[in-house]
C-alpha cells in the first residue's frame, strides 16, 4: 500500500486554514493529523512525544502573539524529518524563510 503523507496546519485564519485543509485532504489526498489556531497548542503538541509525527507541517508565519519562525525552530527540534512549508502574504518573510532553507 502507498504511503499517505500525513501533515498538520497551523494557522490563525479559520477560513484560510479550513480552505487549506479541504485543498490538501481532496486535491493531494494527504492525511491531516491536526490543525492549530496559535502556536502555543502547536508548540505544545509537536512538543508532546506521544503524538505522531506529520511528514508535512503547514506553517502560517504571521500570527497573533507569536512568531512562526520561533515555532519553526521548534517544528524542526521535534520533528526532524518533517517538511516545512510556509504560508504568508508578508514578502519580507518568504524571503526570511528561504533563509531558514524552507520550502512555501
Amino acid at each position: 500500500m502507498k504511503h499517505k503523507y500525513t501533515y498538520i496546519v497551523i494557522e490563525d485564519v479559520e477560513l484560510q486554514r479550513e480552505n487549506l485543509i479541504e485543498l490538501l485532504n481532496t486535491r493531494l489526498g494527504l492525511a491531516l493529523i491536526d490543525s492549530f489556531e496559535n502556536a502555543e497548542d502547536a508548540y505544545n503538541f509537536l512538543a508532546n512525544e506521544d503524538n505522531p509525527r506529520p511528514d508535512l507541517i503547514f506553517l502560517d508565519i504571521e500570527m497573533p502573539g507569536a512568531s512562526g519562525f520561533n515555532l519553526l525552530d521548534a517544528a524542526r527540534r521535534f520533528c526532524l524529518s518533517a517538511k516545512v512549508i510556509i504560508t504568508t502574504a508578508f514578502a519580507e518573510y518568504a524571503i526570511k524563510g528561504y533563509e531558514y532553507n524552507i520550502s512555501g
